[in-house]
């Protein structure tokens, strides 16, 4: 039975705040280093994976996202512009989103695939005939992205409940994947299913960081809705004292911000 203490983090003292100061920002070792950073999931804000190039964390990254691509924020900068229901400030906001897009994966040729994560990938059968879709999984993306076993990757994950088919696919990679920053979304109406994948990445992983995400709920038992999580593989962590409690003074922020963190104690 699923209980608050699977969400109990190993602690470690060089943890390190990348990305936005509410949703979006994580927490990985200060001293994390790869070659690589894969994201999955795009949304408004990419902060996360510039900060990671910016203090050498990785070399460089790639992000996936089907509903995302420059004309999906022109549209959405335009239906801003209504006579009728004008507000500066959201169109300001969308304009800003669409500029940092331009500048950082038009200009400056960082990678965006547009494309859909799923445990099925590229190909579905239909009437016993093969049809290509726009989606990847990790096996497809890991033979076309990554050109060598010996390449280290960080890998991010948020989309939005498409986690839960991965985590096989996940764990086939795990000699390369050091680091696992994953957001696992409508955890107390798969509670079975998210305790399988918990169970699993820790047989590979150690836990070093979980943060509740406060736009969904806890339940009466404090499992909640929605958490992000952060992993390393054992080979590159030994400590076995766990936190006292959560959210991490000092580090963590609301997702959602002017609503409070949830506290949870492990004393």
């Amino acid at each position: 039975m699923l209980t608050k203490f699977d969400f109990q983090p190993f602690d470690t003292n060089n943890l390190i705040r990348r990305g936005a100061k509410n949703d979006g920002g994580y927490l990985i070792p200060e001293d994390a280093k790869a070659d690589l950073l894969i994201s999955f999931g795009l949304g408004d804000d990419w902060k996360f994976e510039l900060d990671l190039v910016r203090n050498n964390h990785v070399n460089k990254f790639i992000v996936f996202d089907h509903t995302q691509n420059l004309l999906v924020y022109a549209i959405r900068l335009l239906k801003r512009i209504n006579v009728n229901n004008f507000k500066f400030s959201a169109f300001i906001y969308r304009l800003l989103i669409l500029l940092r897009y331009l500048r950082d994966y038009v200009i400056r040729n960082n990678i965006h695939i547009k494309k859909r994560i799923t445990k099925q990938g590229s190909v579905i059968i239909n009437n016993n005939v093969k049809e290509l879709v726009n989606d990847i999984n990790l096996y497809e993306l890991f033979d076309k992205f990554v050109s060598s076993p010996n390449i280290r990757v960080i890998l991010k994950i948020d989309i939005e409940g498409s986690e839960y088919e991965i985590i096989q696919q996940i764990l086939h990679h795990s000699d390369q994947v050091i680091l696992l920053v994953i957001e696992f979304h409508d955890i107390t109406d798969n509670m079975l299913i998210f305790e399988q994948c918990l169970s699993l990445l820790k047989m590979k992983y150690s836990l070093i960081h979980s943060h509740i995400n406060n736009y969904g709920h806890v339940d009466e038992n404090l499992i909640p809705q929605i958490c992000e999580f952060t992993f390393i593989h054992k080979a590159h962590f030994h400590e076995n004292r766990k936190v006292d409690k959560l959210p991490r003074e000092g580090l963590d922020s609301p997702t959602t911000p002017f609503r409070p963190d949830f506290q949870i104690s492990f004393l």
